[in-house]
């Protein structure tokens, strides 16, 4: 996704959390278990940096954005949960697990994000940048030069 297609869904987005899980799907293409299972540990603002499956990553405007905000609501609604994954539910505030596929689904489906799309939004970049004649579904620019 462009930054112009993050920033519109990241506006038309109704809740914190969805806005969270977009930015992780669309700005660092997070899987859906990755988004679920990010820790608070994994999140240093001091330094602007994220961790995702194991990688230490810029959190950029955005990411920073989104996690403020989700993180003052959380911090609100669930000021004495024990658990220590960064999306929460009503069903997980109150344990020690992370939020379901279905409730992260929930978040990123109706803003045309799928969690487990990979690089599909690069390749679908690729597939905008190239003169619209004659490509096929499944090829990109690099391919079809």
């Amino acid at each position: 996704m462009s930054d112009a297609e993050i920033t519109h869904v990241q506006i038309t987005a109704g809740t914190s959390a969805a806005r969270l899980a977009v930015a992780l799907a669309a700005v660092h293409a997070a899987r859906g278990e990755t988004i679920r299972t990010l820790r608070l540990e994994d999140v240093d603002f001091s330094k602007e940096r994220i961790t995702i499956d194991g990688n230490v990553l810029p959190m950029g405007v955005i990411t920073r954005a989104a996690l403020r905000s989700w993180l003052t609501e959380r911090r609100t609604r669930w000021p004495h949960t024990l658990n220590r994954y960064v999306l929460l539910s009503r069903q997980t505030a109150n344990g020690t697990s992370p939020v379901s596929a279905y409730f992260l689904n929930r978040q990123l489906t109706p803003h045309g994000v799928s969690p487990d799309r990979g690089g599909a939004d690069r390749v679908l970049g690729d597939l905008l940048a190239c003169p619209m004649p004659r490509i096929s579904r499944g090829e990109t620019c690099r391919q079809l030069k």
